[in-house]
C-alpha cells in the first residue's frame, strides 16, 4: 500500500555519544509515523559512535556517512544535501523522542500553512536517562518576529524542532561561523514572515550532562552578536543586544568575574539599568 503521508526527513548529527546514540536512533525507528527518511552523519568521532550507527544502519537501512570534524553548522548543511522530506527535524544524537512526536507535530504542520517551524515541550533527563527534579513546559504560542527578537518569547527548543524544507531551503541553510543554530533559524523564519509556532505536548527527552553545565559566556556573546547583526536596521536593535548583554552579565557575575567585567564594558545602561544593577550588586558581593 502507497504511503501518502508526507515524508519527514530527520537529521542526526552525531559527535562523541556512542552511550546515547543508539537509543536516540532507536526512538525514530519506533515512530508511530511510518514515512521517515533518517539520516544520520558522524562529525568526527573519536569514540566508538561510527561502529554503533554503522551497525543500526546495516541492520535498518537508513542514510549514514562520516566524516573528519566539521562542526555542527557544516554537518547539518551537508545532510541537507540529501533531504527529501516535506519536512525536517534536527535532533542531537544524545537526545531521544517520544515515540508519537512525529505524528503529532506533522498533523500540526499540515493544518497551519502558514507555520515554517514547530516545537513543543521536553523532559531534562540526566546521562543516565533519570528525570530531573525540575521541568519547564510550554503552552500553545504563535510567534513572530518581533516576538522572538525583542519581545523575547522564547522560540521552540531546539530537541523538539520541525522546520519545513522548503523554508530552510528559502532561507538558504545554516551559516558556518554561526554556533547559535536554533536562534539563527527562527529569527531567519520569522523575518521571512512565517509563524513560529510551539504546542503544548511533550515531544521528547532532552539529557543535561553534568559536563554540560559550564557556560562559556564570550562564546556566548560572540554568537548571538552574530545573529543579531543582521537585523542592525531594526528599530529595537540597540535594545535587544543591551537587554541580551546585560542578561550574560548578571550570570556571569555569580561564577566568571573577569568575563562578567569584559561584557559589562559592551552594555548601555540606558537599555537595562536594572539588571545592570543587578549584575554590579553581584559582582561586589563575589569581591569581598
Amino acid at each position: 500500500m502507497k504511503d501518502n503521508s508526507p515524508l519527514v526527513s530527520i537529521i542526526v548529527p552525531c559527535f562523541n555519544h556512542e552511550k546515547y546514540v543508539g537509543v536516540c536512533i532507536q526512538s525514530i525507528l519506533k515512530q508511530t509515523y511510518a514515512n521517515i527518511q533518517l539520516i544520520v552523519i558522524d562529525d568526527g568521532s573519536s569514540d566508538g559512535s561510527k561502529k554503533v550507527i554503522g551497525a543500526l544502519a546495516e541492520e535498518h537501512n537508513f542514510y549514514f556517512s562520516a566524516h573528519e570534524n566539521m562542526g555542527l553548522p557544516a554537518t547539518l548543511n551537508k545532510a541537507l544535501e540529501v533531504v527529501r522530506g516535506k519536512y525536517v527535524i534536527i535532533i542531537a544524537s544524545d537526545d531521544y523522542m517520544m515515540l508519537d512526536r512525529v505524528e503529532k507535530q506533522t498533523s500540526f504542520m499540515e493544518k497551519n500553512d502558514d507555520v515554517g517551524a514547530c516545537g513543543g515541550s521536553f523532559l531534562a533527563v540526566d546521562g543516565s536517562g533519570k528525570l530531573k527534579s525540575r521541568q519547564k513546559f510550554r503552552v500553545d504560542e504563535m510567534l513572530d518576529f518581533d516576538d522572538l527578537f525583542w519581545r523575547k518569547r522564547g522560540g521552540p527548543p531546539a530537541p523538539t524542532a520541525m522546520i519545513r524544507a522548503s523554508v530552510i531551503t528559502e532561507v538558504g541553510g545554516y551559516k558556518l561561523d554561526v554556533h547559535v543554530e536554533d536562534l539563527y533559524m527562527w529569527l531567519r523564519i520569522a523575518s521571512l514572515g512565517y509563524k513560529i509556532a510551539v504546542i503544548s505536548d511533550v515531544l521528547g527527552y532532552y539529557r543535561k550532562h553534568e559536563h554540560g553545565s559550564h557556560i562559556d559566556h564570550e562564546w556566548l556573546v560572540e554568537n548571538v552578536l552574530k545573529v543579531y547583526d543582521d537585523y542592525k536596521d531594526h528599530p529595537k536593535y540597540k535594545y535587544v543586544v543591551a537587554q541580551f548583554l546585560a542578561s550574560i552579565f548578571v550570570k556571569a557575575a555569580t561564577k566568571e568575574k573577569a568575563q562578567a567585567v569584559a561584557i559589562a564594558k559592551k552594555v548601555s545602561w540606558r537599555f537595562a539599568p536594572q539588571k545592570m544593577l543587578k549584575g554590579m550588586l553581584r559582582l561586589a558581593v563575589k569581591w569581598r
